[in-house]
């Protein structure tokens, strides 16, 4: 494609697509949702919109090539470099609309569900399929299906936000709010770190944390996933936990995604008898107020290790494990797929944890004073047996916690288990901080 400005992959991509050629036949990567608000909008000017939107986010206009399909995929994702990318000036794809008039909630939420339970084909198609809904109850806006290798969750919330701010200004004559940062500019500053000091510090310091030999810290059953299937179970923790949560985390100097990673790990030891806990960590790369406001997906899947001391009080417990995680969040950026390479070279696996927890911190705050509510929608396929996802994204003041689990890897009732368990060691911590770690 010699008229073409082709890109290598970010490191966030490269996991990303590392993850959908796992699973080719599911729809791993699919990031679906709805947004609702409570208005009754003008579809044609919400059309365009979403139209507006693809053209303000370059991300969503991205096409990908792969110059070796025969080759295995670790080839491809992180040895011969072969998948890259390029940003296209074609058409956009087409604007569907469904009226859920005189059916219901859950009948709108299957269709929903069996929508982004299809793949897309990032090699022929646009990354994203956007359908303006009006939902049962009379609220209208849009369901949305993305490829992760195009998005985030929070740029998802990003999205949700522009959407709503954009259709309000063209609706009432208002300036458009400033566009977000291209993901091109991301790509090239990525290129400037794998080539600087910085990620040969990073690259010392993992090395370093993971010299020592290990046994991994698993949840799921003996069984590996073949297809990826999952399910989800979603749970709420209530307003008045939720907001003594916050206080404890704000008494400690601590922050909320470091005490339920915190949790997490007590709960792993307790589960299989070790002293050390391994699991995968979701760290949002947006430091600086510039990628905090860029698009595409700028993510990496941070390998935590913590070490507990069942003696030690769970207050003290907190704050020492906020410690170490602020350690290895200063190296956050090296990228995952990296240390597995490494700690295969040095302990012949790639094996490390089977777990991950993601803590999303993105609210959606829009310009105009509106109602809204999203909604989100499994894929029916994940790469790993269990994925924890901690969220308040509609700023309601509690937090919702989505287990997308494999079912060849867990069962429900499972799922329950932990659940119950992780949020009696955060609620039973923070009520009675001075409780030890063996008692919780």
């Amino acid at each position: 494609m010699p008229d073409l400005q082709l890109y290598n992959l970010t490191n966030s991509q490269k996991v990303i697509g590392y993850a959908s050629a796992l699973y080719p036949h599911g729809a791993v990567n699919n990031i679906g949702g709805s947004l609702l608000i409570e208005d009754d909008l003008d579809f044609a000017l919400l059309e365009k919109t979403l139209h507006l939107c693809i053209d303000r986010n370059d991300s969503l206009r991205l096409r990908f090539v792969n110059s070796a399909s025969g080759a295995s995929i670790i080839e491809q994702y992180f040895m011969l470099n072969s998948v890259q990318q390029y940003v296209t000036d074609e058409p956009h794809g087409e604007i569907g609309f469904i009226d859920f008039t005189g059916k219901t909630r859950e009948e709108m939420n299957t269709v929903f569900l069996e929508m982004n339970r299809k793949p897309i084909d990032i090699f022929n198609n646009p990354m994203y399929e956007f359908t303006m809904i009006k939902a049962p109850d009379g609220r209208c806006g849009i369901f949305s299906k993305i490829d992760h290798m195009a998005t985030d969750a929070w740029m998802t919330m990003m999205l949700c936000k522009e959407v709503i701010d954009v259709y309000y200004a063209l609706k009432n004559g208002k300036e458009l709010p400033p566009p977000a940062n291209s993901y091109i500019k991301y790509i090239e500053s990525e290129a400037r770190y794998l080539e600087s000091e910085k990620f040969k510090k990073d690259e010392e310091f993992w090395l370093e944390l993971y010299r020592e030999k290990f046994t991994p810290t698993d949840l799921a059953t003996e069984y590996t996933s073949v297809t990826g299937a999952t399910s989800r179970k979603t749970c709420t923790i209530d307003k008045e936990t939720t907001a003594a949560i916050r206080s404890f985390c704000e008494k400690y100097g601590i922050s909320p995604a470091s005490l339920f990673n915190t949790a997490l790990g007590i709960l792993l030891c307790r589960t299989t008898g070790l002293t050390e806990a391994f699991f995968g960590s979701t760290c949002i790369l947006r430091s600086t107020k510039e990628e905090k406001q860029t698009c595409g997906p700028l993510v990496n899947n941070m390998t935590m290790r913590l070490k507990f001391d069942e003696n030690m009080p769970f207050d003290e417990a907190c704050v020492q494990s906020a410690t170490k995680q602020l350690r290895m969040l200063m190296h956050m950026r090296y990228p995952q797929l990296h240390l597995m390479m490494n700690v295969f070279m040095m302990h012949e696996t790639q094996h490390i944890f089977d777990t991950i927890i993601g803590y999303q911190i993105a609210r959606i705050r829009p310009r105009e004073n509106v109602k809204f509510q999203t909604e989100w929608y499994t894929s029916g396929s994940f790469a790993i047996p269990l994925y924890i996802s901690i969220t308040d994204l509609d700023d309601a003041g509690e937090y919702l916690i989505y287990y997308e689990f494999q079912t060849e890897c867990h069962t429900s009732e499972r799922i329950e288990e932990i659940h119950r368990e992780l949020t009696d060691i955060v609620t039973k911590g923070i009520t009675e901080p001075g409780t030890k770690l063996k008692a919780l």
